[in-house]
C-alpha cells in the first residue's frame, strides 16, 4: 500500500499557502515538509496537526494509490531531471 501527499500540495495552492507560510506562520520544520514533498513516511499525528493549524480533512491530504500511480509519478520525476 502507498500513498501520496499530493492532495495537500493541491489544497494548499487553493488556500494560497506557500511553503515559506508553513515554515515560518505554521512553523512547520524542514524536515517535515521534505517528507510531505517526497511522499515520505510521517507519523499520523503530525498530519492531524498539520490539518488543524490549516483548517483541513485528513483526505484533503493524503490519499492511498496503488503501485502504477508510484510507479508513473516516479517515471515523471526522473523525466524532469533530465
Amino acid at each position: 500500500m502507498h500513498y501520496t501527499f499530493d492532495p495537500f500540495w493541491d489544497s494548499l495552492k487553493k488556500k494560497g499557502i506557500t511553503k515559506y507560510q508553513l515554515i515560518h506562520k505554521y512553523k512547520i520544520s524542514n524536515s517535515t515538509i521534505d517528507k510531505l514533498e517526497h511522499d515520505k513516511g510521517i507519523q499520523l499525528e503530525t498530519i492531524c496537526r498539520i490539518c488543524d493549524l490549516l483548517e483541513l480533512r485528513i483526505e484533503d491530504s493524503v490519499r492511498v494509490v496503488d503501485d502504477s500511480y508510484v510507479s508513473t509519478r516516479k517515471k515523471i520525476k526522473e523525466n524532469n531531471e533530465d
